[in-house]
C-alpha cells in the first residue's frame, strides 16, 4: 500500500530494493511501474513477467563462504562450526548461500558435516559451552563474531579461530583482531545507481545476475 502511494505521489524514475525475500520481491515486481534494482535479493524463481526492467546485484556469498572455510581448513582446522541466523538456512537467501559454500568446502576436504556444529544466533552461550567440539567458527556476521570473541574471553578460551562477514567499522576494535570479509556495499550501491541513471554498460552487466 505504501509503495503504491509513494509511486502515485512521487513518480520516481527507478527504485533500489535491498534484501527482499521472495514474497516481497514478487509483490514489488507487480506493483512498481518503473525499473527496479534488487540488491542481495535471492529468489527461488524470477518467473514473473513485467513491462519494466528488473536488475539483480549480489555478493557471491557461496564463493566467499567456500573460500573462508577453505582457508580455515588450510590452517589445520577440521572441526569448523557455523554460526548464523536459522532463518533461511534451507531457502534462497544469504544464509543459504553461505551455508552451502561452507558445506561444499567441507565435502571437498572429506570432512563430514555434523548438525551439532551449527549454532543459531541465539545460541552463542551454547557455542561457548560446547567449544570443545570445534577449533574454528565461520560466523555469518561481525556482530555474531564479536559476541563469540567476547564470550570466549570471559571464559578464558584462547585457542579458537574465527572468520566472519561484513567488515563492519567496529571489527577493527575487537581484540583479538577479527578476520572479516568485505561485502563491497559501496560498489553495489554505485552499480545500482549506474543502472538507474542509464549506464548501458552496467545495465548489460547486471541484466540477469551480477556478482560483486
Amino acid at each position: 500500500h505504501d509503495v503504491k502511494s509513494i509511486q502515485q505521489k512521487w513518480r520516481f524514475d527507478g527504485y533500489v530494493v535491498i534484501g527482499a525475500v521472495q514474497a516481497i520481491h514478487d509483490k514489488l515486481t507487480c506493483i512498481i511501474e518503473a525499473p527496479v534494482v534488487f540488491v542481495d535479493t535471492y529468489l527461488d524463481n524470477k518467473s514473473l513477467k513485467v513491462d519494466y526492467p528488473r536488475y539483480y546485484i549480489y555478493n557471491n556469498d557461496f564463493e566467499m563462504s567456500y573460500l573462508a572455510t577453505q582457508t580455515l581448513i588450510e590452517h589445520g582446522h577440521h572441526a569448523i562450526a557455523f554460526v548464523s541466523p536459522l532463518l533461511g538456512k534451507q531457502t534462497a537467501g544469504v544464509v543459504h548461500e553461505r551455508f552451502s559454500g561452507y558445506i561444499k568446502a567441507l565435502e571437498e576436504s572429506d570432512i563430514s558435516y555434523s548438525n551439532h556444529l551449527f549454532f543459531n544466533e541465539d545460541e552463542v552461550a551454547v557455542a561457548v559451552e560446547k567449544s570443545n567440539n570445534y577449533t574454528a567458527i565461520l560466523a555469518n556476521s561481525d556482530f555474531l563474531a564479536g559476541e563469540l570473541i567476547n564470550a570466549w574471553k570471559e571464559y578464558g578460551i584462547t585457542d579458537k579461530s574465527i572468520i566472519s562477514f561484513d567488515n563492519s567499522f567496529f571489527s577493527e576494535f575487537l581484540e583479538p583482531k577479527l578476520t572479516t570479509i568485505d561485502l563491497a556495499q559501496k560498489e553495489k550501491g554505485k552499480k545500482a545507481v549506474e543502472v538507474l541513471v542509464g549506464n548501458l554498460e552496467t545495465q548489460k552487466q547486471v541484466k540477469q545476475k551480477f556478482y560483486i
